[in-house]
């Protein structure tokens, strides 16, 4: 560095002394210019130095102030969803022990609960960042799986038997538990109908499905429908213990016929519709020319 700054000096010196001037004055005066340069070079250098610093860690705060900030979003987010969840408790308490089922050797299968997830956010409104939604379905899942282990105490949650049999004789004591006067029908001529409930006046014709895999199709719907107007039954109701069709939603939809989880028996009574609706259901008499006659017009 200071070969650097005597060697401009003494060529500087030796050209005012060429000219005629005084060398020694001219050397140094350019080593105290250059000096001064040097000086004002490097308080320059380490202002700017000290100002980039102050710089870095403004942008290093705002970086972290940022992140606290959509962390807290996040979390906002995330608690106003796990409220909007709790609104719809009964409803994924449902579709969890319809589209959950296990394997083997015990475990959970979640494969279809995971793929209503996104149904269920999308029907309420909720959306948001990739790995927010993604954290709020692990965190319903576990609050759901809570849910349901609460809801195991019941009567109506306890069925472990794979005896389809056995499933209706539990369904028609569920109903029974619940004031109904229920009584299964025999395998044979049943038309469709598994369980004859009546209570207060109204008739429900039941099937009961006992599905182990795969969702319960159109074909229960159309034989529970048929076979209420053979009972005389006002309602048409098909029990599951898992999931139905798209098809099978629709139709029964279409044709007044409700379906349900075994868990819903207890609130057969509330979920059927109100006798005025319910008496204008058109039934087929047992005999005759098959004419479709309103209950009204008898």
């Amino acid at each position: 560095m200071l070969n650097i700054l005597v060697a401009p000096a003494i060529i500087a010196g030796m050209i005012w002394w060429f000219f005629g001037g005084d060398f020694w004055f001219w050397f140094w005066t350019g080593v105290l210019a250059l000096v001064a340069w040097a000086v004002l070079y490097f308080v320059f250098k380490i202002a700017e130095g000290r100002a980039q610093s102050h710089s870095d860690a403004l942008l290093r705060q705002k970086i972290a102030d940022d992140a606290a900030a959509e962390k807290q979003r996040q979390h906002d987010d995330i608690k106003r969803w796990h409220e909007i969840a709790r609104g719809h408790k009964d409803a994924l308490t449902l579709r969890y022990r319809q589209l959950v089922t296990k394997d083997v050797y015990g475990a959970e299968l979640l494969d279809a609960w995971r793929k209503e997830l996104p149904r269920f956010r999308k029907s309420v409104g909720i959306a948001g960042r990739e790995d927010t939604v993604a954290s709020f379905d692990s965190q319903i899942t576990l609050i759901v799986q809570a849910w349901v282990k609460a809801a195991t105490s019941s009567p109506a949650s306890a069925f472990t038997s794979g005896d389809p049999v056995e499933y209706e004789r539990w369904c028609a004591e569920i109903l029974r538990q619940n004031g109904w006067d229920a009584s299964t029908t025999k395998a044979s001529g049943d038309q469709g109908v598994d369980v004859i409930a009546k209570k207060g006046g109204r008739t429900a014709a039941i099937q009961c499905k006992l599905y182990t895999s795969g969702p319960v199709g159109n074909k229960a719907v159309q034989e529970v429908h048929a076979a209420a107007g053979y009972v005389d039954a006002a309602h048409a109701v098909v029990v599951s213990s898992g999931d139905y069709t798209p098809s099978a939603r629709q139709l029964a939809a279409k044709l007044g016929v409700l379906l349900l989880h075994h868990s819903q028996l207890p609130k057969l009574e509330a979920l059927l519709p109100g006798k005025e609706k319910a008496e204008s259901r058109i039934l087929l008499p047992k005999h005759g020319s098959g004419l479709i006659i309103p209950p009204s017009e008898k």
